[in-house]
């Protein structure tokens, strides 16, 4: 028999067994039969399934597997994928190469989102025989951990924006996915993000069903009851969510007056009296109405409360240092210490996200994030751009002064060099509310005041001065640009060569040795 007269269905049953990459670049160039068969919607589904494990939220992937196959376009997808993961390769190999750019191309890799974790995941384990396996895993690692902190910081940011829409309810987020969040700051390289956790309660719920096959027949009182003790049997815990029933649905009558039960999963497995809380808000020294400490809690609530006492449990733990409860530290996976810093951050995101940005609690959590972000989580530059304080994209003002202009100092004389400008003129980060935007500084304080208060709508330079190596920062209308190289004093120049490669006469300025940080002078 020869292959002409081979039957489609054993072609098509033994291309799932020929790799993607030979299907694509061979096997469907032989002929126009081939070329049909190697393009069946079928066979690409399953390689989309059996090659990706993880996938973007904007291909809809597990949608589509519901679906008939041939109203998605398989093979296409497959074709992005593995463009991406090209894409991402290309990235991680500039990002090892280079320092420049490098906070770029995080985060064009860490915006193409679940798109690149299983590119990462491969990295992330690479073998000791590669050259460069060390810094291979940790970038991939630290870009993975980017990845993941952007879909945490995105639930948050959900509730944030909601929190200023009169028309959201604060039940509406899901409370799993707001608490699974932290979660995802800690993860790594290991399974349980917060769809992970969405599939683990959904077993459990399984796992409790089975146990109780007369569930559907009893009242929600005994159901409450029974679930309980199961809970309390397997040392398990869970918040049921405002106007959802315990199995997650929506309440039947969501205006029908409401009877409390209070539970204590981790105590008890029967139900609490109400006047027994009462009695212990009372012997704490409660004397006001115990209604506020009775109500329902909204998920919102519930996170930030998260966030407290992981910020609480992490200073105990740096109080205390090596004589901390090792329990306090010990995580599934990671560095016991990394955990802690990972954890901070989080709370620190939430803290942010989940309080009104008008809020003076705002402005006490805005500090600690930004000098925690600055020294360790640098990669998330783009993060803290998107959520915290968005580029002003139509402010394109040009800065006034180039690297290496020599200038004088309007009211005080002293000669200098500009090396620099801060970024308080391009307005990147958030200014505290409790710092009047229209504030000036005086001629006498424009080197000394912090960057706190110094107004968001003037531009500082830095500059080089004959003094010494000190930092300077000047303001720009303080600047009297030197035109005559004559004037410039000789002392100047051994400090500017920390900055310039030669002193141009015909132009009275230094020439930039730093163009990697400042590449249009």
């Amino acid at each position: 028999m020869s292959f002409s007269e081979v039957p489609d269905e054993i072609i098509q049953h033994l291309l799932y067994y020929v790799s993607p990459e030979d299907t694509l670049t061979s096997f469907q160039l032989i002929s126009h039969r081939l070329r049909r068969l190697a393009n069946e919607p079928l066979l690409w589904r399953y390689h989309c399934q059996s090659s990706f494990k993880f996938w973007h939220p904007e291909h809809r992937f597990h949608q589509r597997l519901r679906d008939r196959a041939p109203e998605t376009p398989w093979k296409k997808l497959f074709i992005i994928r593995k463009c991406r993961n090209a894409q991402i390769s290309r990235l991680l190999d500039e990002i090892l190469a280079t320092k420049v750019g490098r906070l770029r191309r995080f985060e064009e890799v860490c915006k193409l989102g679940y798109d690149a974790k299983d590119f990462l995941l491969e990295q992330c384990n690479a073998d000791d025989s590669i050259d460069d396996h060390l810094a291979r895993r940790y970038y991939s690692g630290a870009l993975l951990d980017s990845v993941h902190r952007s879909l945490a910081v995105e639930e948050w940011h959900k509730i944030q924006v909601a929190s200023v829409d009169p028309n959201a309810h604060p039940s509406g987020f899901d409370l799993e996915r707001v608490l699974g969040a932290f979660d995802l700051f800690v993860l790594h390289d290991q399974p349980g993000d917060i769809d992970d956790i969405g599939h683990m309660l959904d077993a459990m719920a399984a796992e409790f069903r089975n146990t109780r096959p007369d569930i559907d027949v009893l009242t929600t009182r005994q159901k409450a009851l029974a679930l309980n003790r199961w809970l309390h049997i397997n040392n398990l815990t869970v918040f049921a969510e405002q106007g959802k029933t315990l199995e997650g649905a929506p309440a039947s009558q969501p205006n029908a007056p409401l009877e409390r039960m209070y539970l204590d999963p981790y105590g008890s497995s029967e139900e609490v009296p109400m006047a027994d809380l009462q009695a212990m808000i009372a012997r704490l020294g409660w004397q006001s109405s115990t209604d506020v400490f009775l109500a329902p809690v909204s998920p919102i609530a519930i996170a930030t409360r998260t966030a407290r006492n992981i910020r609480a449990t992490a200073a105990r733990v740096m109080e205390a240092r090596d004589e901390a409860d090792i329990e306090l530290t010990q995580l599934i996976t990671g560095n016991d210490s990394t955990n802690i810093d990972a954890a901070l951050y989080s709370a620190l995101w939430a803290s942010l996200l989940l309080t009104p940005a008008d809020a003076f609690e705002w402005d006490e959590a805005l500090e600690p994030f930004l000098n925690r972000f600055a020294k360790s989580w640098c990669e998330d530059a783009w993060l803290v751009e998107k959520y915290i304080f968005p580029r002003n994209g139509e402010r394109k003002q040009p800065v006034l002064y180039k690297i290496g202009q020599v200038f004088k100092h309007r009211r005080y004389g002293w000669i200098g060099a500009v090396n620099g400008w801060t970024d308080q003129g391009t307005r990147r980060l958030p200014t505290p509310h409790t710092v009047a935007i229209d504030e000036t500084l005086d001629d006498n304080s424009d080197t000394e005041l912090p960057n706190l208060v110094r107004p968001r709508n003037r531009t500082f330079y830095t500059c080089v001065r004959t003094s010494g190596p000190e930092r300077h920062v000047v303001a720009e209308d303080n600047i009297v640009l030197i035109r005559d190289p004559s004037e410039v004093p000789k002392s100047l120049f051994p400090q500017a060569g920390k900055f310039f490669k030669r002193f141009d006469a015909e132009t009275c300025s230094f020439v930039s040795n730093i163009t990697e940080q400042y590449p249009d002078d």
